[in-house]
């Protein structure tokens, strides 16, 4: 028998989660439900929402005014604290403007806090970051592994040379720049050893591994015959820069862009542990995938990297004090999550199937949006896919043409399904559609199927309080007048 005043197993005894029953997300429905419900409303709690919400929509469906931004708004409003991954500025200027005592944004916008994307990451992290980014070459031919696992040895000693030779914290210009002149990295290398100080024994041993390859980083830069100005076998260079190739083209922006540099490999370290479960802050990522690419996809999944370590290293102790899952949650939000999912080719350290399937055990909401099924099929694995959409128990579905949404959709709808796939087709208007909640809690853990309309004037007043508000996206950091300081490595005599 427990203690008094706890549980059988020691544990405190809890009192029933009200908030937790709260609605995050409150439809409208619009005529009879199709199954698990009589009410007026089809209300997705904070507590069903632990179990993920997964929301489809074409462009101009209304995903953003009509479920996105509502829910944001709620999650903020009631103490929640996560990330926030936005490519449009569809969310960071609504950050800005209504919650900016909550939310911290980062990225490429005028006000955004420059951050260290690497600070305070383990080098066994990072070589697992390396391994996923790689990931996509090791799936081809044995060569192609070969030369890819080589260009990581070499961004890996340059990580560990940073931090332990250098004695500061690495950052991705670093790993870009010594990646692209590895005879600066030569020289920097011997200036540290013939400096007097002995090299931490990581860094020694990583060096004298790498010595032995022919066409490491250290073959190809002088290092092995202790000069960066000796002629290097053509083949080496050759070999090198194939291994490197990859690294070098993603990582590359990182110190030749000058908002990228300044605003992702500055001093400054995000600290998930104690923005979430200290002060109670959401990181708002904006950096626009129109106008950056695959860098934006690189620095999504770091932040998400850095985020989901800290919520799986939070103790129970941590999150209990914090009142997570009980009196607030911690959540990730990405609309166009197209952009963002992380399958198999993600390596072991980027798999969404794992956190979709564990993370409410820690208190924690992922709501994510995006056009199309079949553009998820596009961008990863389809069993990543099917994964994430089956962890997701509430699934919300807008006006959208995609073959692959519509065939779910009409599976849910049961005796329904031409009738869903009709009002898919020839939505009615903005923010209309079909929502299906698997057990869900406001009807008693029923299942519910129906189909729903968004309007300015509902019950609940957060669902209508955006529709038809616009935002402006914050402004862009002028690349011709930005704030960087010159790229220094190291002291050079």
């Amino acid at each position: 028998v427990g203690s008094p005043g706890r549980g059988p197993h020691g544990g405190l005894m809890r009192k029933p989660n009200l908030f937790s029953r709260r609605p995050l997300i409150a439809l409208l429905s619009f005529g009879q439900a199709i199954a698990g419900s009589d009410s007026d409303y089809i209300r997705i709690s904070f507590g069903d929402a632990t179990y993920g919400v997964f929301v489809v929509g074409g462009t101009g469906a209304g995903k953003t005014e009509s479920i996105m931004r509502p829910a944001l708004s709620e999650l903020l409003t009631h103490g929640g604290a996560g990330l926030v991954l936005d490519v449009k500025g569809d969310y960071s200027s609504m950050c800005r403007e209504e919650f900016s005592d909550r939310t911290l944004v980062v990225g490429t916008s005028q006000g955004a806090t420059p951050v260290n994307l690497l600070a305070g990451m383990t080098a066994d992290r990072f070589r697992q970051v390396l391994a996923g980014f790689t990931d996509e070459m090791r799936n081809s031919t044995t060569n192609s592994n070969y030369f890819a696992a080589m260009g990581a040895d070499a961004a890996y000693l340059i990580f560990l040379f940073v931090r332990l030779g250098l004695e500061r914290e690495p950052t991705l210009a670093d790993i870009a720049f010594y990646l692209t002149r590895p005879r600066d990295f030569c020289r920097d290398l011997l200036r540290a050893e013939d400096s007097g100080a002995r090299l931490p024994p990581v860094l020694a041993e990583e060096i004298k591994q790498q010595s032995g390859n022919p066409f490491s980083i250290l073959a190809v830069s002088g290092y092995l015959v202790r000069d960066p100005g000796y002629p290097t076998d053509k083949t080496s260079v050759e070999q090198f820069a194939w291994a490197s190739n990859y690294l070098r083209t993603a990582l590359g922006p990182f110190a030749s862009n000058p908002i990228l540099r300044q605003q992702f490999s500055a001093s400054a370290a995000l600290d998930f542990g104690r923005l979430l479960y200290v002060e109670g802050r959401t990181v708002v990522l904006d950096c626009p995938q129109a106008r950056y690419g695959a860098v934006s996809s690189a620095v999504s999944r770091l932040l998400r990297l850095q985020f989901q370590d800290a919520i799986r290293l939070s103790s129970a102790a941590t999150r209990e004090r914090a009142g997570i899952g009980s009196t607030r949650y911690s959540f990730l939000l990405a609309d166009e999550y197209q952009v963002h999912i992380s399958g198999r080719n993600g390596g072991e350290v980027f798999q969404d199937a794992d956190w979709f399937s564990t993370s409410r055990s820690y208190g924690h909401i992922n709501i994510v949006a995006t056009q199309g099924l079949s553009m998820l099929y596009a961008r990863t694995d389809r069993s990543t896919v099917d994964a994430v959409v089956q962890n997701c128990r509430s699934k919300i579905f807008l006006g959208v043409e995609d073959e692959a949404s519509l065939d779910l959709a009409s599976l849910l709808g049961l005796d329904q399904a031409a009738s869903v796939r009709r009002q898919l087709l020839y939505s009615s208007g903005l923010g209309t559609g079909f929502v299906y909640v698997k057990h869900c809690s406001a009807e008693g853990g029923r299942t519910v199927a129906a189909r729903f309309a968004c309007r300015p004037d509902t019950d609940y007043a957060f669902m209508g309080r955006y529709i038809g508000r616009d935002f402006d996206p914050l402004p862009a950091i002028d690349e011709n007048d930005h704030q960087g300081a010159p790229f220094i490595l190291a002291a050079r005599p």
